[in-house]
């Protein structure tokens, strides 16, 4: 089971603490999308965080996750929309890899996923969407991959210690597909006899010398921010089952080795970027 399935995993917290998605990229999407917008699924929705702003864009919105906790969050959210809203959008508990339960055959003008599709089985998916999806249809993806501190190169060494590379961390605590979100995406493979003209978008920190319509940064995130953010993912939830009994937490391991490190305290503002990616085709 997942661990965004389990009943301990607080998704309030996630909700408010993850990253959500700005206009720019739901606009790049759109305006790369050639026909009607009358209808799109969100595989992987989690709380609804990419889900809403496609109420802007579609005239009828499915959001789509495996996970009930998940879900929750979601329907507590759109509860507070308006009555028309909250009549366009629809929650289903369901895999990425079994949306042709959602919708009949070639009737999508859209299937999207927001920080998710790195999870999946790509085969099934991208079979499943190609079964939804309407001729010239669109699959659109998209990733925000690690935070990058711009001011500080050791801080993303040590980082990149605690996330992956050493065992006693969370690296090993990743469910499969981690490593496809760690290369932005690049390892997965759209299948070409189903989709075409593919566009792909990459930012990557202190490397890319232009920015996407995908670009995620805070100029003084702070140490509380980081914290709150590292304890969102899924890796520090299952470290903190294995191994927090004794009162040990992860995320202030790491932080306390950064402000040892770099000489960082609770007030020090953080110059951050994040690794972005969206990719875009159309089912042939």
């Amino acid at each position: 089971m997942s661990t965004y399935s389990e009943k301990s995993f607080d998704s309030e917290f996630y909700q408010e603490n993850r990253p959500t998605y700005p206009k720019s990229l739901y606009r790049a999407i759109v305006s790369y999308h050639q026909g009607p917008a009358v209808n799109v699924i969100d595989i992987g929705c989690g709380t609804g965080i990419s889900t809403f702003p496609l109420l802007e864009y579609f005239g009828s919105v499915i959001g789509s996750d495996p996970s009930s906790t998940m879900l929750t969050s979601a329907e507590r959210m759109k509860s507070r929309l308006n009555p028309h809203d909250q009549n366009r959008l629809k929650f289903q508990q369901c895999a990425a890899e079994e949306i042709s339960s959602l919708a009949k055959n070639s009737t999508v003008d859209m299937v999207v996923g927001a920080e998710s599709v790195h999870w999946l089985d790509h085969d099934r998916f991208f079979d499943q969407v190609h079964q939804v999806l309407r001729p010239g249809g669109t699959v659109a993806y998209w990733f925000y991959v690690e935070p990058i501190f711009l001011d500080f190169p050791e801080a993303n060494v040590i980082y990149e210690k605690y996330v992956y590379e050493d065992p006693a961390y969370m690296g090993p605590l990743w469910k499969s597909g981690k490593e496809n979100l760690r290369y932005f995406g690049e390892p997965i493979n759209i299948p070409h006899d189903k989709f075409g003209e593919l566009q792909k978008h990459i930012y990557r920190p202190l490397q890319s010398n232009v920015k996407t319509q995908y670009y995620e940064h805070r100029e003084a995130f702070t140490m509380n921010d980081f914290r709150k953010y590292l304890r969102s993912w899924s890796a520090y939830h299952t470290w903190q089952q294995k191994y927090g009994g004794t009162g040990a937490d992860v995320a202030e391991m790491l932080i306390q080795e950064l402000k040892q490190r770099c000489n960082w305290d609770e007030q020090t503002p953080l110059r951050v970027e994040w690794g972005t990616a969206y990719y875009m085709a159309r089912k042939k």
